[in-house]
């Protein structure tokens, strides 16, 4: 799931990120995202990883 996330908000579009966060719920999202740590937080470009984090903190 990590790595479906991780590759599906780097290089999909809006609609992909937020289709989903409807399949795998924004709670779900939101601790995966919280749980990239380290070297696995790099694995996001800093502008999507700041954008969806503050996207999810707001909607879940």
């Amino acid at each position: 799931m990590k790595l479906l996330l991780e590759t599906i908000l780097n290089y999909g579009t809006l609609d992909d990120g937020l289709r989903l966060f409807e399949l795998i719920g924004y709670n779900n999202a939101l601790r995966i995202l919280q749980r990239a740590k380290g070297r696995k937080k790099m694995n996001y470009y800093p502008e999507i990883y700041n954008f969806f984090t503050l996207y999810l903190n707001r909607n879940a």
